[in-house]
């Protein structure tokens, strides 16, 4: 459990992270851990859904002289979506939205990059909509 927690932590899949911790607290107490281990396998089902349901061809984009607004707009929402739930953002959808900005919109997507893998995703919502509004 404590390497899942750690793993999770790492990837940003928040839900798994904060069922591991719950159970890991709940198993060093000997106290009945029922609850906690469903919520754990609950949260572990859906990350994997999650990393399994991506699908890197729909999600590379590449560097091109023109932005592509449909794919940005797209992942824009996604983002919002991910950061909303507190749900594990890739790196490939990172790169994809970092491909398509300007280098003034790259600097407050640093900011958002920055926040999410500190876990603040509060935080960079706020810097989501900063990047909307240029």
């Amino acid at each position: 459990v404590h390497k899942i927690k750690g793993a999770a932590g790492n990837v940003g899949a928040m839900g798994l992270y904060q069922g591991a911790v719950a159970l890991e607290d709940r198993l060093k107490t000997g106290a009945a851990f029922i609850e906690e281990l469903q919520q754990f396998h609950h949260a572990f089902e859906q990350a994997k859904i999650k990393i399994l349901a991506m699908q890197p061809e729909k999600q590379i984009h590449t560097v091109a002289s023109t932005v592509d607004l449909e794919a940005l707009t797209e992942d824009l929402i996604k983002l919002e979506t991910l950061l909303k739930g507190n749900d594990f953002i890739s790196d490939i959808l990172l790169s994809g939205i970092r491909s398509n900005l300007n280098v003034e919109q790259q600097r407050v997507f640093e900011k958002i990059c920055k926040a999410t893998s500190h876990f603040k995703y509060n935080e960079a919502l706020g810097y989501l909509n900063e990047l909307n509004n240029l």
